[in-house]
């Protein structure tokens, strides 16, 4: 009689790689282990195609397509019985690695591209009014006269003795950025607040 058990033990990887080309593993996790055991006369593996198909079965059962491992196992199982085993137990181990890879390069082309298609389009964007944008309060910074000590859109620092402009939801902004902004959408670039259309 022989004895095979296949036991499956499969790991997933999630990979990102960075723009730079480096991939960095971010997470790796272990499945449960699946396993199939099952017993046959060995009559039915010098047949070569009842060997093939049982090992074949066998090996779907546990989610694995069998054609790499089969040919191993079929090979294992006819040595052994050539020796003149009886009985004989084969265990069969298989590791199945899935990569999940998220390339970073990809990624930015996509909404790179999307970005682009959207600002030629129009997609959806409404610009604020231009008098209200006009209608913006203009307020002379002064170091520590601010939440803020930067243009959250150039992201640069305002220098004391300049204008900035504020918002009704009193968030500051360089007035050339705030103006570049609001002609291309009508919300704040932090609160959403909606500016007249």
């Amino acid at each position: 009689m022989i004895n095979i058990e296949f036991i499956v033990r499969p790991k997933f990887q999630w990979v990102i790689r960075g723009v730079n080309g480096a991939s960095t593993l971010v997470h790796e996790r272990l499945s449960p282990t699946l396993g199939i055991r099952f017993f046959l006369p060995p009559r039915y593996f010098f047949d070569g195609d009842s060997s093939q198909s049982i090992i074949r079965e066998m090996l779907w059962k546990v989610g694995i397509n069998g054609s790499a491992v089969q040919s191993f196992s079929q090979e294992m199982i006819l040595s052994e019985s050539k020796m003149g085993c009886n009985e004989l137990f084969l265990l069969v181990e298989i590791e199945v690695l899935n990569v999940m890879l998220y390339d970073e390069r990809v990624a930015l082309e996509r909404i790179l591209r999307e970005s682009e298609e959207n600002a030629r389009g129009g997609y959806g964007v409404v610009p604020a009014s231009k008098s209200s944008i006009e209608a913006l309060q203009m307020v002379l910074f002064e170091d520590g006269n601010a939440s803020s000590e930067d243009c959250r859109i150039c992201l640069e620092e305002f220098e004391a003795g300049s204008w900035i402009s504020r918002m009704p939801c009193s968030h500051v902004f360089h007035r050339d950025c705030l103006t570049q902004w609001l002609s291309q959408s009508h919300y704040s670039p932090l609160c959403r607040f909606e500016m007249p259309t």
